[in-house]
């Protein structure tokens, strides 16, 4: 009985799609605050308790609750990383490129990432799909800035609604792979790492071999 006002009501949708476009703005000003509100909890966090346990306990609530908006992937301007078009990330939002940064990042199935730092503290939630992630320790050899004794401090697989936090240099090395589909996940970090004055400092590590390269610009 209730059916001619559901129709009638898709069917305006249907016949007036810039109805729908006209919602975009709001829907991009709500995610653009709650992702200002999500750097908020970060800075008061880190400002009050330090780069600690409890600040990254904190930041990971902060991102859970953004991980339920619902336009968080939409019109995402990706761009690739670690040289490899399967990985790519942006910035959703920023409070300068020495300062706290939030990213939506995206992994395709089929290349893991190589072992690589980041410059900084991170906090990361899984959105969507199986993430392989594994932490990494790295012994630099002394007075040869080019090789490191890479080992394998912990590994896991990361699910949706699944969380990890890393603490800055020297315990800022991971790698990932996406499992079976595409992964989506939320990182906010200490600094932009997708900026130059990061990516001029970050590397590359190779366990096998011990080798140190710099990290690829894209």
């Amino acid at each position: 009985m209730h059916l001619v006002p559901v129709i009638a009501l898709l069917l305006s949708v249907v016949a007036n799609p810039v109805a729908a476009a006209d919602k975009r703005p709001e829907q991009d000003a709500r995610l653009g605050a709650a992702c200002e509100s999500t750097l908020a909890v970060a800075a008061q966090a880190i400002q009050r308790y330090g780069v600690t346990d409890t600040a990254m306990v904190r930041i990971q609530a902060a991102l859970a609750k953004l991980a339920t908006e619902p336009s968080l992937k939409d019109r995402a301007m990706l761009q690739q990383i670690h040289g490899s078009p399967r990985s790519n990330a942006t910035v959703l939002a920023s409070r300068g490129d020495d300062s706290l940064t939030l990213f939506l990042t995206r992994f395709e199935p089929g290349h893991a990432t190589p072992v690589h730092d980041h410059q900084t503290w991170g906090v990361l939630h899984v959105l969507e799909g199986r993430d392989h992630y594994v932490h990494w320790a790295a012994d630099h050899v002394e007075g040869a800035p080019h090789s490191a004794r890479v080992q394998m401090a912990t590994g896991t697989i990361l699910v949706p609604g699944a969380s990890v936090y890393w603490f800055p240099p020297p315990h800022d090395l991971h790698s990932q792979e996406a499992l079976e589909g595409i992964v989506w996940e939320l990182v906010l970090a200490g600094r932009n790492f997708l900026s130059s004055r990061v990516l001029e400092h970050r590397h590359y590590f190779d366990p096998k071999t011990g080798g140190v390269t710099p990290m690829p610009r894209k």
